[in-house]
């Protein structure tokens, strides 16, 4: 059974999505824990999308230590994260979303640019996961 643990989207106004997810897959004895990464296409012409549908994307599904998620877990669990972040807004740029979910729990975050100061602990997890992506991107398939 896959369980979810965090989602973190970067979506850029004018080039492909990123979505990283990790996730604990339990076993009947064990437990692992795996980075799925999806990254989209930037837009285009869509006769040029039918043309090259099966390059339009990249994902791949790695196995984490479980050292690397309890530190990631750590870090939530001692952020002090302010309900209501200073005022943002914007057209072209990049927008991100950090989805952290704790069975039937979860919390949302969603900023524009660069992270809000009073959601900086959000910023050095959604860091953390775009170094663990970086790593494992040359790391064997699951």
């Amino acid at each position: 059974m896959k369980k979810t643990l965090l989602t973190f989207t970067v979506s850029p106004s004018f080039d492909g999505e990123l979505c990283l997810q990790l996730f604990e897959e339990e076993g009947r004895n064990t437990s692992s824990f795996i980075l799925r990464y999806e990254k989209s296409a930037p837009p285009v012409d869509w006769p040029e999308v039918l043309k090259q549908r099966d390059n339009l994307c990249e994902t791949w599904e790695r196995e984490v230590s479980f050292l690397k998620v309890e530190e990631i877990q750590e870090s939530l669990r001692n952020a002090h994260i302010a309900p209501l972040p200073s005022y943002a807004a914007g057209l072209d740029g990049t927008t991100y979303t950090l989805s952290v979910i704790n069975g039937i729990n979860e919390a949302r975050y969603r900023w524009w640019g660069d992270v809000p100061n009073e959601w900086k602990a959000l910023g050095e997890i959604a860091e953390k996961l775009l170094q663990m992506a970086e790593d494992l991107s040359s790391a064997r398939f699951v």
